[in-house]
């Protein structure tokens, strides 16, 4: 397996006393990076969430750009049913309540790139380890050598910071690979 590039924080799993984690006020803290490099391939996402509001729409992490009057992009959200959310193209989307739950979460994307209709691009989230949904795309090549931005803790579509995340994050991780359950069961709490 190869890494694109990792964020790491800090050396054990989150607990309560973490003081190398990433803090976001959900006013206007985020991370952003260059990320076209990311998509022309399977890729996955990894990081220790803690969220601090409940019943908000709020950006975990997202990348995309408006091309054409049309969006591209892929995002990952709480929304506000208190479910995480996957977004493709601001059409495609699938959903996994976690209540309200407030504490130390482990959650993960792992994208299988499609080639056709056939074949669709599949992402999978991982919600501490566990299979929680998927959402296939039909030839979802939208972001494939596009110029865009990879933003943490808002939408990272636009400069503007959109439903920016309240909370903390740790051990945040983007491979370039398609990492399977087992790989990120047995790599969650590794740094």
């Amino acid at each position: 397996s190869i890494i694109t590039f990792v964020l790491v924080f800090q050396t054990m799993p989150p607990g309560d006393n973490c003081q190398n984690v990433l803090s976001f006020d959900g006013v206007n803290d985020y991370v952003r990076t260059s990320a076209s490099y990311l998509f022309n391939n399977d890729f996955t996402f990894e990081a220790w969430v803690k969220r601090e509001r409940l019943a908000v729409t709020e950006y975990i992490v997202a990348t995309g750009k408006q091309s054409s009057g049309v969006m591209k992009s892929f995002e990952l959200l709480f929304n506000s049913n208190n479910q995480i959310q996957i977004l493709v193209d601001d059409n495609e989307s699938s959903s996994f309540s976690i209540g309200e739950k407030l504490g130390w979460m482990h959650l993960a994307v792992a994208v299988k790139e499609g080639v056709d209709v056939f074949n669709p691009t599949t992402f999978t989230l991982y919600v501490n380890g566990d299979s929680a949904t998927t959402v296939n795309i039909a030839n979802n090549n939208t972001l494939r050598n596009e110029n865009i931005d990879f933003g943490v803790g808002h939408t990272g579509v636009t400069p503007n910071l959109i439903n920016p995340f309240a909370g903390q994050m740790d051990n945040v991780r983007m491979w370039n690979v398609l990492r399977t359950q087992t790989q990120i069961n047995s790599n969650m709490s590794v740094v």
